[in-house]
């Protein structure tokens, strides 16, 4: 397997040019999942995002509320990686929940992300001896997105790369979506809305995960419905004053975020 050195997950900071507050990228990444979910699914988020606070089992199979799950768990364990692998049974749900993670930390690089999620899979089932097949073929994915990217290749190029060749294997399908919503996050890593609209060619919570991830990184609020956008705003600041340990998270006090950030080592984060 091809690797690079990965720029390390803890104390690497973002370029001071892109840094955003643990408030902005929770805000940014919430309102972007609000602004892509279907109505249906965005009725199940307020729910979501209180089962992973309180700790809830949310075992689901449908791709969408999974998506949505990978987005609030990545928020809520950004600062404990080691967390995030009892959550998942599926490798991609993990990817997303670590590179929103990552983001939270101030850590994430598009250059590096890809061996970061190597060396997270690789630290993580070093010894899991029934996955191995299913990480080998999520890291033959990988170094081909990184070719891609690398190569300037046209989104029409990635998507008969990474999809076209293998549509009638399901079990693969998983890990080509993902393999490609990265690749239109990578490619576009500050257009929200290019690498957004060409994930969801594919799959609609594709399009949903690379949003959030995209949203993270950047820490800007998207494009879209302001209703979407205030309602992710609140569900933003619900999930960090749970996090932060601040009692009434379901309705908090309005100057609860400047409470939390008075100066202190833990301050300079947020």
């Amino acid at each position: 397997m091809k690797r690079k050195a990965a720029a390390g997950l803890v104390g690497v900071k973002s370029s001071i040019f892109h840094r955003r507050s643990l408030r902005q990228r929770f805000r940014s990444a919430l309102s972007s999942t609000c602004v892509l979910l279907p109505p249906l699914a965005a009725n199940h988020l307020p729910s979501s995002i209180e089962a992973v606070i309180l700790d809830r089992s949310q075992d689901t199979k449908e791709p969408v509320l999974r998506t949505v799950s990978a987005i609030a768990i990545g928020l809520w364990q950004h600062q404990d990686l080691n967390a995030l692998s009892r959550y998942f049974s599926y490798l991609e749900d993990q990817i997303v929940a670590l590179l929103i993670a990552v983001a939270c930390r101030d850590a994430l690089s598009p250059k590096s992300a890809i061996a970061e999620i190597e060396d997270f899979l690789s630290d993580r089932f070093r010894w899991s001896s029934d996955r191995q097949d299913e990480i080998a073929l999520l890291s033959h994915q990988l170094d081909l997105v990184r070719t891609l990217v690398d190569r300037g290749a046209s989104g029409a190029i990635a998507q008969s790369a990474l999809i076209s060749s293998s549509q009638d294997d399901r079990a693969m399908n998983g890990k080509i979506n993902i393999a490609y919503g990265l690749y239109c996050w990578l490619s576009t890593p500050y257009n929200w809305q290019l690498a957004v609209s060409r994930a969801q060619q594919v799959r609609p919570e594709l399009g949903v995960a690379i949003g959030a991830i995209a949203a993270a990184h950047n820490g800007n609020l998207p494009p879209g419905d302001t209703g979407a956008i205030e309602t992710g705003t609140i569900l933003g600041d619900r999930l960090l004053a749970a996090w932060a340990g601040v009692i009434n998270w379901q309705h908090p006090d309005p100057d609860f975020y400047a409470t939390i950030t008075a100066p202190d080592i833990l301050g300079k984060r947020f």
